[in-house]
């Protein structure tokens, strides 16, 4: 590869590379084994608790980090009753930029050395606060009877399916199941219950069906014996107003099973919140239950987890649940690993020197084969992996790669160093190169020109290293 062909390269690596989990967040993060457990603080907060062995609770910032040793990660939460707060839960898939750029780095120099070589619904349901019979029968009753005394006596089979209705009753009942039921979810506190609670209601919520059957069954018999009346040719009045009494009530029946459908949807609706918590509950038995995983945490990527904390409000009346507040906290994920890479770039200084051939003349005024002063490469430019050690030691350490031209092939290096400031640091080690050598030709043989000498060296790699010192700047934004 052409030397500018290196310059090339070596400037497309040392523009800024942009990192989301960079080495400074890398060394700020939580390192758990395999999961993590929240627990609400209040409507803003939450505090969570690693691994199954620590009891100690800490704060989960709004942003906060985490490297993981498993392969996989959970995030579960301590039980919160619905009716309260509801987590939700997304995530997305990157490539790791650190991991990206180290390789795409890797593979660069690789692959240089290589080419060298060769190259919610509304809707209300209210409790009729009057408990007694139907108002309506009750003022029809006594209007009636004020004007025909007998009226009821002489028609007692609609006296008696009027007495049957009950419609405040059947109202009142089925409302007390809902209310029963609702109540029964609301004050639960242990997963382990849900099903249970659910199937119990599911009972009794079955005779809301029951009831409604019967009433309208009591409302049919009311509204047949309405054609079997019989009224004097003077009680016009009386049989219109009886007549239109009881078509309130069909309007009334309509309305309650409408209610009915309506609140069933809402109930059904909340009760797949706690069946889901429930399906997710923690296996160990634990009252918490999962809120999301990742299941494939590897260092080639990271992971962005948002989690939001709905605090939540119950309607009663309407027996509907609304959002009061909701909080967001933003999780990054990555694999735990033993190193950080970073890619920066410096100078760094070399005690290399080349051997140079060309020719000279001996006694005799022959052409000859001569090796010359030596050519030096003290100052060169290099790019840099370093590879820091992924620990909490106050002075941060790190393994470097570096590749570089020189005057003659590339340099290859291979050492160590550690951080003197901010994204500043020295290193030092060993530096490879290919260095250039006569094939068929040696020193002191009888050549036609210089341009004989050229053709016959070729460059081999030395495995006997020099020394190097390098000063670095980490050229990530992270």
């Amino acid at each position: 590869m052409e030397f500018n062909k290196l310059l090339l390269w070596l400037c497309f690596i040392s523009l800024p590379l942009s990192a989301q989990f960079g080495r400074e967040e890398i060394y700020k993060s939580k390192t758990v084994k395999n999961e993590i457990t929240l627990s609400v603080v209040d409507k803003d907060h939450l505090d969570y608790f690693a691994d199954l062995d620590v009891t100690t609770e800490k704060t989960l910032k709004d942003t906060d980090y985490f490297q993981v040793k498993s392969k996989e990660f959970r995030v579960y939460a301590d039980f919160v009753n619905p009716f309260e707060y509801i987590y939700k839960s997304s995530q997305k898939t990157l490539d790791d930029e650190l991991f990206k750029a180290s390789q795409e780095f890797v593979q660069g120099a690789v692959g240089y050395i290589a080419g060298i070589q060769k190259i919610n619904e509304k809707a209300m349901f209210s409790v009729p606060k009057n408990d007694k019979l139907e108002p309506e029968l009750v003022e029809m009753y006594l209007l009636v009877t004020s004007i025909d005394s007998s009226f009821f006596s002489t028609n007692s089979a609609f006296k008696i399916a009027m007495n049957k209705l009950n419609f405040i009753e059947a109202s009142k009942s089925i409302s007390e199941n809902y209310n029963n039921a609702f109540k029964d979810l609301k004050k639960l506190t242990i997963i382990s219950e849900i099903k249970k609670t659910v199937a119990s209601n599911k009972t009794s919520l079955a005779n809301n069906k029951l009831i409604l059957e019967n009433l309208k069954r009591r409302f049919i018999d009311l509204k047949e014996e309405l054609q079997e009346l019989k009224f004097a040719e003077n009680q016009f009045y009386i049989k219109t107003y009886i007549a239109t009494t009881i078509a309130t009530f069909e309007t009334k029946m309509q309305t309650l099973e409408s209610l009915k459908t309506a609140i069933d949807s809402k109930y059904d609706k909340i009760t797949e919140l706690f069946n889901d918590i429930y399906e997710r509950k923690h296996k160990l038995g634990e009252n918490k239950f999962l809120v999301s995983k990742i299941e494939d945490v590897k260092s080639s990527k990271r992971h962005e987890l948002t989690v939001v904390l709905e605090k939540i409000a119950f309607n009663n009346t309407e027996k509907s649940i609304k959002v009061e507040n909701t909080k967001s906290f933003l999780l990054h994920v990555r694999k735990k690993t033993t190193f950080i890479p970073v890619l920066s770039s410096g100078v760094l200084y070399t005690n290399l020197s080349f051997p140079q051939y060309s020719t000279d003349t001996n006694a005799a005024g022959e052409t000859i084969v001569a090796q010359t002063k030596d050519k030096e490469n003290e100052i060169a430019v290099a790019a840099y992996l370093n590879l820091y050690f992924n620990n909490d030691w106050d002075i941060p350490v790190f393994l470097q790669f570096g590749i570089g031209p020189s005057k003659e092939k590339p340099l290859f290096f291979l050492g160590g160093g550690f951080e003197l400031l901010q994204k500043l640091t020295f290193s030092t080690g060993a530096v490879f190169t290919w260095m250039p050598k006569l094939n068929d030709l040696n020193v002191g043989d009888k050549v036609g020109g210089a341009s004989i000498v050229q053709k016959d060296i070729s460059f081999e790699f030395d495995r006997n290293p020099k020394i190097y010192f390098g000063i670095s700047f980490d050229i990530t934004n992270k």
